[in-house]
């Protein structure tokens, strides 16, 4: 899983995360999150996870943990795959991140 931690000129921290977002990713998201715990408390973490193809439950539980770590300030989910999105919406994590209205789905081309 690329990940990818970058500070925006908002003073944002962003995190991308591309393809199989598993168990297997967890030192590799922890790693590229560390920018995330040193930022400036009111500034919130972006998680964009627009890239991601497949998400577990182990995957769950590091964005709870990263949530744990980084409170009070929030984590806004953006740009989310609709794999992504689903598995969000089963879980009723609405109300624990940040999570925009999804995009509308056209049915005209």
């Amino acid at each position: 899983m690329p990940t990818h931690c970058h500070l925006s000129s908002q003073g944002q921290v962003c995190l991308a995360v591309h393809g199989e977002f598993t168990y297997t990713c967890e030192a590799h998201f922890h790693e590229a999150a560390y920018l995330a715990y040193d930022a400036p408390a009111h500034a919130p973490l972006v998680l964009d996870l627009g890239g991601v193809v497949y998400m577990d439950t182990a995957a769950i539980g590091q964005l709870l943990i990263l949530r744990e770590r980084i409170h009070p300030r929030p984590i806004v989910l953006a740009n989310c795959s609709e794999t992504a999105r689903v598995v969000l919406d089963i879980l009723h994590l609405g109300n624990l991140f940040a999570l925009p209205a999804p995009r509308p789905v056209s049915l005209i081309n």
